[in-house]
């Protein structure tokens, strides 16, 4: 099973996994119990905004396709799905949250990609198999059932 550390605070909790993210929004909060999953290649960027005297910091996630918060105010940031509001005494598990990130993502960034088939693919090349007759419509039938996870 996959690594995975979870940060928490009063507004809910993001989960970090080497692959994905998980922000699970507390319910009362502006999201109110939205759960969404973000891959670690897909993000671009991790934003953080220390906490004020009377006014929650926060962590915020961009990348393409995302829905960035417009406006130079922290409520502006509340009311993106894609940020975690955070009070100050859960800034410094939010620091080390944001500095794993950025290490998955550099890993993500620097790690080789290593292409694997689709089932399409997969079934094209049984396909030319039988046809050349390599082998039998049986063999067939059961590799593609294998392949498409049926019975």
């Amino acid at each position: 099973m996959a690594e995975q550390t979870t940060y928490r605070c009063d507004t809910g909790s993001i989960t970090v996994e080497p692959m994905k993210i998980t922000i699970k929004h507390a319910p009362g909060t502006y999201h109110a119990g939205k759960e969404k999953e973000i891959r670690i290649k897909a993000i671009s960027a991790v934003e953080m905004k220390k906490p004020g005297k009377l006014v929650a910091g926060y962590i915020s996630f961009i990348f393409s396709g995302g829905k960035e918060a417009t406006g130079k105010w922290t409520v502006d940031a509340a009311k993106n799905e894609n940020t975690m509001m955070v009070r100050k005494k859960y800034y410094a598990d939010f620091l080390k949250c944001k500095a794993l990130i950025d290490q998955y993502i550099e890993e993500a960034q620097t790690s080789p990609t290593v292409s694997t088939p689709s089932d399409a693919d997969e079934l094209m090349k049984w396909v030319a198999l039988k046809d050349s007759g390599a082998i039998t419509e049986e063999e067939y039938e059961v590799k593609k059932r294998e392949i498409l996870g049926t019975k």
